[in-house]
Order: C-alpha cells, then sequence, then structure tokens
C-alpha cells in the first residue's frame, strides 16, 4: 500500500519578516565585522567573477584571502524598502484589506531579441530596452516555451547598452530567444505600487486612487498644512495619502540608491494612530432614494456594524437620494471588520458601502510593517587605509584592489580567544625583512628545501598583499605550509627574485573563527591614497 502524499502551501508573513530584520539589525551591531579579501584576481583578464558557493573548501578559501576586518555598528544599519518615486500620470494602487498587497514580481520579459553565444559574457540584443528591464546585480536566466533550458544562472555586471549586458561567467551553450528572463534574487520588487516617496523625501501610503485615476497632484505635507497626525492628506486628483515619515539627510546619504530607500519612524504619526480606526470608507454604489430624496449635506442614515466601537458616520446626500460622500465624525477603535449600511427611508435602495480595514496598530503605527520592510541594508563606508589595515598603494606605485566582501559574527582573538570588539583589524601575516623587498603586491612567494627556485616542491607558499617600506614588513595571506626564519623568500612570477626573511608574526584574530554570514564576489575595487568607498549589502528576510 503506497503511503499518502500530502500538498501544503505555506507564507511566512510580512510582520514576522520584518521582525526577523530588525532583529538582525540588533544581532549584527553586537559582534559583526565587515570582511575585505580576495586581492588575487579572477582570471586572467579578471572579467569571470566566480560565483560564491557554501562547500567547506569554498568558505575555508573565503578566509585565507582576507585582509582586513572593519566593525559594523548600528548607526550602519538601516531597514529598506523597494525605492518608488511619485511620478505625475501614473496610476497608483489604493490599499485594500482584502489584496495582499505585498505580492511580488519575480519575472519580466525583456523586449527583442536576445543573442547568447557560447564561451562569451557578453549578452547582445536587437530592439531590446536593457537599460529599461535590468539593472546590475541582476540574477539571469533564459526560458524557451516557458522551460529553463540553460542551467546554470548568470549575474549581470554590467548594463552597457540597451542592446548589450556583460554578465559574470561565460555561457556554456548558444541561446537566441524573445524572452529572456530576470529572475528577481534579493529585491522584493512588489507588484502593487501602494507608496510613493516624493521630491521632499517624504513617504506616503495611497489609501484611494479616486477609482483608478491618473496620479497629477504630488502629495506632500508642509508647516502651515495638513499634519502628520492626520488619518491622511487629501490631493487635488482626489487621491488619499496616508504621510508615514521623512527620511532624514543622513539617512538618505548612506541607505538610498537608484533601488532601495531607508524606512524610519515619525513619532508625532505613531502616537496618533489609533489600532482599528475607520480612516477610509469607500463609495461602491451611491444607490437612490435616501434620506427620503433630500439633499442634505450631513444626513445621519449611516449604521456601522463590526467588533470595533465608536464610529459615527453621516451621509453626504444629493437630491436623488444618491450618497455621494461620507463624513467620518468619529472613525472609533479597534475594527478589524465593519459593514456599513443606510436606512433606506422611504424609498433608499441600491447603496453598496465598504470600510477599508486598517492595518494592526492603525496607519502609520509602524511604518516597516506597513511598508513591508522584509531587507536591511548594510552601509559601510572605508576611508583611506583604516587606520592601517587595508592598503592602498605601496612604493613601487602598485594599486590594491579587492574582489570580495563578507560579513563575519564574533571573531576571535588568537591569543585570549575573547570575542574581537575593536574597529579594525589587519589580518594579514606579516614577515620582517632583511632589507627592502622586492615583492609586489599579487606576487606569489615561497619556501623551498632545494634552492633556488623550485616552486614544486615548496614548503611554504603565501599571496603578497603589499610591503611596508617604513618597517620593512611584507604582508601577506593565503598561507600554505611552514614558514622557516632566516630562508629567502622567492619569487614564483620572477624567478630572478629572492629576499632573506624571518620574525614570522601571524594575524591578531583566528581568521578561521566566527560565523561566515554573507559572501559577495564583485569587480575589482581599485585603491588610493585618501580614496573612500562606500559599500553596500542587501539581506533579505
Amino acid at each position: 500500500m503506497s503511503s499518502p502524499v500530502y500538498q501544503t502551501m505555506s507564507i511566512s508573513t510580512i510582520p514576522y519578516r520584518v521582525e526577523l530584520a530588525a532583529d538582525a539589525i540588533n544581532n549584527i551591531s553586537a559582534n559583526t565585522f565587515l570582511g575585505i579579501g580576495k586581492g588575487s584576481e579572477w582570471t586572467s583578464n579578471d572579467a569571470d567573477i566566480i560565483s560564491p558557493n557554501q562547500s567547506i573548501d569554498y568558505t575555508n578559501q573565503v578566509r585565507r584571502d582576507l585582509v582586513a576586518l572593519k566593525k559594523i555598528y548600528a548607526s550602519d544599519c538601516s531597514l529598506v524598502v523597494q525605492r518608488v518615486d511619485w511620478v505625475a500620470n501614473t496610476i497608483y494602487t489604493s490599499y485594500s484589506n482584502t489584496v495582499d498587497m505585498y505580492a511580488t514580481t519575480e519575472i519580466v520579459n525583456a523586449n527583442g531579441t536576445v543573442n547568447v553565444n557560447t564561451g562569451t559574457t557578453i549578452i547582445n540584443g536587437v530592439n531590446t530596452t536593457f537599460q529599461l528591464d535590468y539593472s546590475n546585480n541582476d540574477i539571469l536566466t533564459f526560458s524557451g516555451d516557458g522551460v529553463y533550458v540553460l542551467p546554470e544562472f548568470r549575474e549581470i555586471i554590467n548594463v552597457v547598452s540597451n542592446t548589450q549586458m556583460i554578465v559574470n561567467a561565460s555561457f556554456s551553450s548558444a541561446y537566441v530567444a524573445n524572452t529572456p528572463m530576470k529572475v528577481v534574487d534579493y529585491a522584493p520588487y512588489y507588484a502593487n505600487d501602494f507608496y510613493v516617496r516624493n521630491s521632499f523625501d517624504q513617504v506616503f501610503v495611497c489609501l484611494s486612487n479616486n477609482f483608478g485615476v491618473e496620479s497629477t497632484d504630488m502629495p506632500k505635507i508642509s508647516l502651515g498644512g495638513q499634519l502628520p497626525s492626520n488619518p491622511y492628506i487629501i490631493a487635488a486628483d482626489g487621491y488619499l495619502w496616508k504621510y508615514l515619515y521623512t527620511m532624514s539627510g543622513g539617512m538618505k546619504q548612506l541607505f538610498f540608491t537608484s533601488e532601495w530607500m531607508p524606512v524610519m519612524e515619525d513619532s508625532t504619526v505613531e502616537l496618533a494612530a489609533t489600532n482599528g480606526r475607520l480612516d477610509v470608507i469607500q463609495i461602491i454604489d451611491g444607490g437612490t432614494g435616501y434620506n427620503n430624496s433630500a439633499a442634505e449635506f450631513n444626513a445621519p442614515i449611516l449604521n456601522v456594524i463590526g467588533d470595533g466601537t465608536g464610529a459615527n458616520l453621516t451621509a453626504q446626500v444629493d437630491a436623488n437620494g444618491t450618497i455621494y460622500g461620507i463624513n467620518i465624525l468619529n472613525g472609533g477603535a479597534g475594527y478589524t471588520t465593519a459593514t456599513i449600511t443606510a436606512n433606506t427611508g422611504v424609498t433608499g435602495t441600491g447603496a453598496i458601502i465598504q470600510a477599508v480595514i486598517g492595518p494592526q496598530g492603525g496607519w502609520g503605527s509602524n511604518a516597516a510593517t506597513e511598508l513591508g520592510a522584509t531587507n536591511m541594508m548594510i552601509s559601510v563606508t572605508l576611508d583611506d587605509t583604516e587606520n592601517d589595515t587595508i592598503p592602498t598603494d605601496d612604493a613601487l606605485g602598485d594599486f590594491f584592489s579587492y574582489r570580495q566582501i563578507s560579513l563575519i559574527d564574533s571573531p576571535v582573538l588568537t591569543a585570549t580567544s575573547n570575542v574581537a570588539n575593536s574597529i579594525n583589524y589587519d589580518l594579514t601575516t606579516v614577515i620582517q625583512m632583511s632589507s627592502n623587498s622586492p615583492f609586489a603586491m599579487q606576487d606569489v612567494v615561497y619556501q623551498s628545501p632545494n634552492p633556488p627556485y623550485d616552486l614544486a616542491n615548496a614548503t611554504f607558499t603565501a599571496y603578497v598583499i603589499y610591503f611596508d617600506y617604513t618597517f620593512q614588513e611584507l604582508h601577506i595571506n593565503n598561507i600554505k605550509g611552514t614558514f622557516s626564519t632566516a630562508l629567502p623568500l622567492y619569487d614564483a612570477n620572477n624567478s630572478k627574485i629572492s629576499a632573506t626573511a624571518f620574525n614570522f608574526t601571524s594575524p591578531v584574530i583566528d581568521i578561521f573563527s566566527g560565523n561566515l554570514n554573507f559572501i559577495e564576489n564583485r569587480e575589482a575595487i581599485t585603491r588610493s591614497p585618501g580614496q573612500t568607498e562606500n559599500i553596500k549589502i542587501i539581506l533579505q528576510f
């Protein structure tokens, strides 16, 4: 007898995922570090970025390639949502308590014809709009008649033009089709544009789009105007917008990109929120004959039946007895369901009036949950040498490049096993040299029991990060084998170069300690003296 097969359907709710993202910020700001690594090129031309994986060998190699750590603080983290700018003549989606506002769109068809050749990282298109359809770091796969025909995914490294893109690895087979597919891999692109950011960095939720008209009046609040605590503002185009918060300049600088915007709190809005208050009432059909067909702006003919209390509504009725407006004298509180009926009078009939039930806590009580902020951004700035832990250049005129970033939680000090807690750590091993080093960045150095120049039987190899000419110190990583004091080091790239080395000093951090929580491989970032760069990482929950 065969076993029964059970089918299940499940979903992780938005509030829970937002809570996970918020908890992650608290955890990261405790003892998490940004790792900088991979000084060596990906390939001979450094173009084909290798996709990371979670094998033990690979993750151990990530640790060997580390150059430096920088501590991450709570101020380096923020909940973020997909950036949606208000654009005139756009129809925005009204919030509805009967619709999943957080449904995501994961696959987007491109325009035109796309050509992929074997052994290349270039995607060419004819009549395509790559710059409109795709962004750097999007993940691609391909389909034919709905069936995926290429087994591997590709990451977009550069959208060169509307007809050409560069991906991170060569394709294994050729493909021509009209339906290249963009698979959204970390960003929840919500199918419903139910919130916007205006040109003043104010963020609003659309509570009503006036039954589907184009938005022509940008929502905004100003001093002396409608207050942030109001249930909503009424735009000239009939839209109802709920103000949530305004991005500060500092948060915008750190967490605002072409795809993302930070989520913040406004205490005035939060304090004014009322759980279960009826803020928006929709007239689906105004009916006829109500209030005995007598026009009145404030007709007390509406009844609210639900699980809340205190709601008090009156109707705006025209001479035909049609209800054309609702006055909310009191939105009440505690409603999770509400049925609104109109007294029929003598002939009144046909009115359909619906209450829009807001989120738990009321609009504005929790902007992160209301916008669906299930992602967090880490934004860390690297400034010059970061207290002499990340090199920029050396005396030979070479500039340091790195290609890999990571997140490492609770690494420990080698000497004490205590959890690291300083701002910066140099993770290179230092070898004191007898004289100025002839070795350049990206050289491979080695020792051999059968000198000179017997790389095949090397007992020690390492990768050169840089040489400190002030202290005659060679900084290396990716060490294999055992170093021998006072023996010469040879250059694997140039058999004519060697130098005497002694006094081998390991980094103060155990590079194999702590949890490796995130790996991202990138194009080379080349550093020069005085340079700063901002690194942004998106984590999805």
